[in-house]
């Protein structure tokens, strides 16, 4: 597919004044301002020459600021900001505030189903282009950088705090320091999760967090680049000091140990 930059500079232009819009003092919000601007940045880092990427970053997550307006949470199991995103941005389209495009309809794509391909039911997955197919992949791997390597140590215990009555909806006698089996089991074997089948606990979103790190070390080709990013941010520690705060012992002594060899093996080998 030939880019149409006139087209891609106008999404751009359309974004980016949405989101400076989001750039207030409400944290929250602030925090889905921050990662959308990291992930398009994280994507000229480890993608050169891919502006539909970029731009498309800066969209990604478009849902989350419409999903807190309307229930104060990030909790997908209550309102999908995936979907929200999607739907925000059709009715744009029908209200001639963003004019239709091959690239818009792409962005689409990423918004709804930025998780990764394997969430794309297989009834839809054969009418998708293969551009568009590499255009989700590589956002998916984008949003696991920043949400594992950057984002997460920054605002996973702020959104913890923030959901913490929408924990206790769900099952008010669940132990929120403790890691579900199945969880664990996929965290112990480097395996990414479906977060909204399988996180019950404080304690399982930390994992997930985690686990999002270590499939970028996995998938990334660029580690070089990579490591850079999590020695900068020192990702590590502030990952083991989340752990001992919210898993309960002895799991969390497994469960640093598990990310310091597994971190140093990427270190070494990649």
């Amino acid at each position: 597919m030939n880019l149409n930059n006139e087209k891609l500079n106008e999404l751009e232009k359309w974004i980016n004044e949405y989101l400076e819009k989001q750039n207030t003092n409400e944290v929250h919000k602030k925090d889905k301002y921050d990662h959308s601007k990291r992930t398009a940045k994280i994507a000229k880092q480890i993608y050169q020459n891919n502006k539909l990427l970029e731009v498309a970053m800066k969209f990604h997550d478009i849902g989350r600021f419409i999903q807190y307006e309307k229930i104060k949470s990030f909790d997908d199991k209550i309102l999908s900001h995936y979907i929200l995103g999607k739907q925000f941005i059709e009715d744009q389209e029908k209200n001639n505030n963003i004019p239709p495009s091959e690239e818009l309809n792409m962005i689409k794509y990423v918004i709804r189903y930025h998780m990764g391909i394997n969430y794309v039911p297989k009834k839809e997955l054969i009418n998708i282009n293969e551009e568009t197919l590499n255009l989700i992949s590589s956002s998916s791997i984008v949003d696991s950088v920043d949400n594992g390597c950057i984002g997460a140590t920054y605002y996973i215990e702020r959104e913890i705090l923030n959901d913490e009555k929408h924990y206790k909806e769900i099952n008010p006698d669940l132990d929120m320091k403790n890691v579900s089996d199945d969880v664990l089991a996929y965290y112990l074997n480097n395996e990414k999760f479906d977060k909204l089948k399988c996180c019950k606990t404080y304690a399982d979103y930390l994992l997930y967090a985690i686990i999002l790190l270590i499939d970028s070390l996995k998938n990334v080709n660029n580690t070089d680049k990579l490591i850079q990013i999590i020695e900068k941010e020192n990702s590590i520690n502030k990952y083991i000091r989340l752990i001992n705060k919210y898993i309960k012992e002895p799991i969390s002594e497994r469960c640093i140990l598990h990310l310091k060899h597994i971190y140093k093996y990427y270190k070494m080998t990649k």
